[in-house]
């Protein structure tokens, strides 16, 4: 599997979790519903300087979106 494609699924995966339809990601993050899509569906992956703004409205950290890695969270 590609990594444009692995991205797209983890992008789509942290979307649903948060309860966003790509209307309102796309919204959030100042971009096209077809730039969602295109990352969603593997036609592209998000500049890098989009990382940021995308790990925050999805929750989620750099190297689980970029990499597939999931931190586990310190206990209190």
């Amino acid at each position: 599997m590609s990594k444009t494609l692995l991205i797209g699924k983890r992008i789509k995966a942290q979307r649903l979790l948060q309860n966003l339809s790509r209307q309102q990601l796309a919204d959030q993050l100042g971009v096209k519903y077809e730039t969602i899509r295109k990352w969603e569906d593997g036609g592209g992956i998000p500049r890098p300087t989009r990382y940021m703004d995308l790990c925050s409205a999805l929750s989620c950290d750099e190297s689980y979106l970029i990499l597939g890695i999931i931190r586990k969270r310190a206990s209190a």
